[in-house]
Order: structure tokens, then C-alpha cells, then sequence
């Protein structure tokens, strides 16, 4: 049976927000009467929701998340009191149910009613004891169509579950929000990022659009080990230790402990990370967890230009080569100081000799250099620095085409006799001479 939203604005005045746990841990917690933050998703985005189901184990199958979807903007009950239902879209349930304009489901047994196509592979032999203690990823965006699409991956004892929600309408809205919702449970470790779509760009190296493959990549890394590869836990003596990364960090920044390919290239979960491209990485700083990637960085928490960036640490250190410059071309870089308050950037080498000047901007700025000398050029941070671009134009190889020369002409030949020559062929009596 599905539940009625009706909101009591006193139940909910007490309850927080932004909380990496949902719900209190003794799950007392009534149906609507606590909730995650609301994120709001663009078309071509897509919403990851990841935490760790807790259920009582006895009781009803719908003792476990629920998740919410609205109006772009609309909030949650908490930081949008009174609720008003009509900014819900509908709601999807954990146990294969849900309801509203997009969601409804009101005779189990006549799917031709509902409003959106279900599919699961739950095993439901034990269905509360599936999800206490399960980790659960929920993907939450619009199909090429705009139609609404839920679907939840739960993992529990080394075995995986698939779940799939998807609205038969699609939106008419280019955006919507979405927040979770617990009845008789609660979610430990509740993390949500928002994936853009990746976009041409038209800079050399664009380190503000990190693709999916390349994020996914990162994860896998992170996820297997916090002393290799990329972690997100920032300080060595926290890997050690075994430390788990913060909330700001988790799945949102990568610091680098990973070795580079033979040929200068860095990986992550052993693919080429794309883009960084041909840049050649020095092996002593690339494993010294002072190089990072910012996927997802929350701006909020800073001044920054963005969220994503390439993160150069340490002090004076060489931290990667762009390899075959030509001569006369200009390299521009958009870069910012780590701490607005002290100016902070690049500089660039060929060999002992520096190329123009030293970049050290406070916040976001750019800076073109020409390289007058084709070869390597070597890129030194002063300081803990973002560089959210670079790119690389015009110039010339220094070296000029060969061609070869063109054949000369050769005399034509002919057979002569006394001189006469008939049709460029000496003939006698009409009849060839061979």
C-alpha cells in the first residue's frame, strides 16, 4: 500500500540537512520525518546517490529508502516548510512500488496501469535482511527522452541487485530535484554527485570537464586502495592509517600515488586518463601525493573558480613536460592561487632556461607565454596552484619540408639514317628496322 504525503510541519522542525546519515540509528524514525539535502539535475546530467541501508529486520518490506523526486528547486520539507505536494513529481520505494504523476502504481497485477515501467532481480525470500547493511548506488537522471529514470544497484554479501524504475512520460522540464526519504530505517554514509555530461572543448588540455569513464576510473582506484594508484584521502599519514576520506573529499578530489606509463603518460584503474593527453609526468612528484585531480570539488566551501581542476602541490617542483613544442607557439594557462591570499602559480622551462615570466596569480587569471625554441617544455609549480586550462597555438616545427628534385627531362630518342627519320622510327621501304 502505498503512503499518503501529508506533511506535519512540527515533525520535521528538528531535523537536519547536509547529514551523512539519514534517520536515527535506532530506526524510530516514521515514514517522512527525515530527509537528505535536495539536488537538483539538469537534462544530460545524472545524479549518483550512494549510502548504506539500515532497516529494523522485521517488520514491513518498505522499511528502507525511499526517494523523492520534484520541481527543479522545489527543497525538501525541511528547508521548504510547509511542503507543498504539488511540487512532487512522484516517489520510487525500495521494494518494487511507488506513486505519483510519474511514479503511480495502484494494481500490482495490471501493468498496463502503471505509470512507469519496474524491474528488479531482488531476491525476495528475505527482503528486509537483503537490505540492512547493503550498499546501495542509486542513479537518478532523464533518458535521451526525458523521461524519468531510477535505477539502484544494492550489493550485500559479495551479491548484486538491479532494480529499474522508468517514468512511461517524459518531463516537460529540462531539470528537476530529487531527496531521499526513510520509513522505520536510516542511511549511513549518504554521499551524492551529479556528473555533467562531458563537452567538446576547444582548449588543448581542459581539465574542468573530467569525463565519466575518466571519474568512474578514479573511484575504481580510490576504492582499492588509499596507499596507490589515486585516493581520496588527501595526507599520506591518514592512508596509512587508514583514514577514510572527508565528506568534502570522498568521490570529489584524487591525489596521485599512481606511477607513470612508460611513456611519461599517468592512468587510473589502468586506462590512459584522456585528458591529460600526451603530457609527460615526473615519476618522483607524481607518486609524492602532490598532484590531484578535482572532479567535483564543492565550490561552496571555497572562493574557487570551479569545481574541477588539475591540483598542483608542493613547492618549486617540476610536475609534468608538454612535450614537442613548436617554435613561435604561445601557450596559454588559466590558473589560481590554492590560498587566495598568497599569490601562488607556474613557471615554465626548457632545461635551465625559464621561459618569460613566473605566473603567480591570486585568483583565477589567465597568462600566454611564446616559446621561441621548439622542444619539451617543462612546467614548475611555485606553489600549491589550480590550472583549469591550457592551451597551445600557432607556431611552427623549425624544420622546413624536403622535397625532392624534380626530374630533369630526358632527350627523346630516335633511330636516324642518313639523317631522315620517318615517325621518330627509322624505316626502310616502309618496313621497320629493329
Amino acid at each position: 500500500m502505498k503512503k499518503i504525503f501529508t506533511l506535519i510541519a512540527a515533525l520535521v522542525a528538528t531535523l537536519s540537512v547536509n547529514a551523512a546519515t539519514i534517520g536515527p540509528e535506532d530506526n524510530s524514525a516514521a515514514f517522512w520525518s527525515a530527509f537528505s539535502d535536495a539536488y537538483t539535475v539538469n537534462k544530460g546530467e545524472k545524479a549518483i546517490a550512494k549510502f548504506v541501508n539500515h532497516n529494523p529486520g522485521t517488520g514491513d518490506n518498505w522499511f528502507n529508502w525511499v526517494l523523492i523526486a520534484t520541481k527543479a528547486n522545489a527543497g525538501n520539507p525541511v528547508t521548504n516548510a510547509p511542503w507543498d505536494g504539488a511540487n512532487e513529481y512522484g516517489a520510487v520505494r525500495s521494494d518494487n512500488w511507488g506513486w505519483g504523476t510519474y511514479f503511480e502504481k495502484t494494481n500490482p497485477d495490471d501493468a498496463t496501469t502503471w505509470k512507469a515501467t519496474y524491474e528488479n532481480s531482488y531476491d525476495w525470500t528475505d527482503f528486509l535482511g537483503l537490505l540492512n547493511g547493503a550498499e546501495v548506488e542509486v542513479t537518478i537522471q532523464q533518458t535521451d527522452g526525458g523521461n524519468l529514470s531510477v535505477e539502484a544497484v544494492t550489493t550485500k554479501e559479495g551479491k548484486t541487485y538491479n532494480y529499474k524504475v522508468v517514468s512511461k512520460n517524459a518531463l516537460d522540464a529540462e531539470s528537476f530535484s530529487f531527496f531521499f526519504t526513510v520509513d522505520h530505517s536510516h542511511l549511513t554514509d549518504f554521499n551524492v554527485t551529479i556528473e555533467k555530461p562531458a563537452v567538446a572543448s576547444n582548449h588543448t588540455y581542459d581539465f574542468t570537464a573530467w569525463s565519466a569513464e575518466t571519474v568512474a576510473a578514479l573511484k575504481a582506484d580510490a576504492a582499492a586502495s588509499k596507499l596507490e594508484g589515486w585516493s581520496d584521502v588527501e595526507k599520506k599519514a591518514d592512508a596509512e592509517a587508514d583514514a577514510e576520506p572527508t565528506e568534502t573529499s570522498k568521490d570529489n578530489c584524487f591525489w596521485c600515488v599512481a606511477t607513470p606509463n612508460a611513456d611519461g603518460t599517468l592512468s587510473a584503474n589502468g586506462v590512459v586518463i584522456k585528458e591529460l593527453g600526451n603530457l609527460k609526468f615526473n615519476e618522483a612528484y607524481s607518486t609524492a601525493r602532490s598532484l590531484a585531480i578535482a572532479v567535483n570539488y564543492p565550490t561552496a566551501l571555497s572562493d574557487y573558480q570551479g569545481g574541477a581542476y588539475l591540483w598542483l602541490g608542493g613547492k618549486e617542483k617540476l610536475c609534468f613536460t608538454i612535450p614537442n613544442v613548436a617554435a613561435g607557439s604561445t601557450i596559454t594557462v588559466a590558473a589560481e592561487s590554492h590560498k587566495a591570499s598568497d599569490a601562488r602559480g607556474i613557471q615554465l622551462k626548457q632545461g635551465e632556461n625559464q621561459i618569460g615570466a613566473n605566473f603567480t596569480p591570486t585568483t583565477y587569471d589567465t597568462y600566454t607565454w611564446t616559446v621561441e625554441t621548439a622542444g619539451d617544455v617543462d612546467v614548475y609549480n611555485t606553489n600549491g596552484c589550480h590550472i583549469y586550462y591550457i592551451d597551445i597555438k600557432g607556431g611552427n616545427t623549425g624544420v622546413s619540408e624536403v622535397k625532392a628534385a624534380p626530374a630533369k627531362a630526358q632527350p627523346k630518342k630516335v633511330l636516324t639514317k642518313n639523317g631522315i627519320i620517318i615517325d621518330g622510327k627509322y624505316t626502310i621501304g616502309g618496313a621497320l628496322i629493329k
